[in-house]
């Protein structure tokens, strides 16, 4: 049988071609793969042999890399977007996870619960405001096209996103 997925980063290009290879799975048992068309950046980042815990995908070639002993890489990171990955690595404990969008938008969230975003839908900066103020945790941000969202924190998990996936959700929820 096959392992377990563990973790998957998906190309973030705006109008990147259907058919471009650029990925990342990991698998519980600790191996990985990712596509051909991976940047080569990227590609040099992965091939080192790092034990990755996170790869994170954006437009323009942006990428961000964590692993297991709390090191980031990245590159093409949006706006300043860097100096929020800076400030989580110097004063809240490390990267725990990033989401950039085709449209711009991104979040960075640290080992802490601090966090931050730039340009994120007004019903994710709600979410993400009530979670500050009752010192909760958000776990996981994902961000689309259009202002599409998915967001994980310890007592809920909200999104704003197409028909299918909010029909997908539910069924699988209730």
């Amino acid at each position: 049988s096959l392992p377990r997925v563990s973790f998957v980063a998906l190309s973030a290009d705006t109008y990147a071609a259907w058919d471009k290879e650029e990925w990342y799975v990991q698998f519980a048992d600790g191996s990985y793969s990712w596509g051909t068309d991976t940047r080569p950046g990227l590609y040099d980042v992965l091939s080192q042999g790092h034990d990755v815990s996170g790869v994170f995908m954006g437009p323009s070639g942006a990428y961000l890399v964590t692993t297991s002993d709390g090191g980031v890489y990245c590159d093409r990171l949006p706006g300043d977007m860097e100096d929020a990955v800076d400030d989580a690595i110097e004063e809240c404990g490390g990267v725990h996870t990033v989401a950039m969008s085709p449209d711009g938008s991104w979040f960075v969230g640290a080992r802490s619960r601090n966090f931050w975003r730039h340009e994120v839908h007004p019903s994710l900066e709600t979410l993400l405001e009530t979670e500050r103020k009752r010192r909760g945790a958000v776990l996981r941000v994902r961000l689309g096209c259009n202002g599409t969202f998915y967001a994980e924190c310890e007592k809920r998990t909200v999104w704003r996103a197409q028909a299918g996936f909010s029909e997908s959700m539910l069924s699988f929820l209730g």
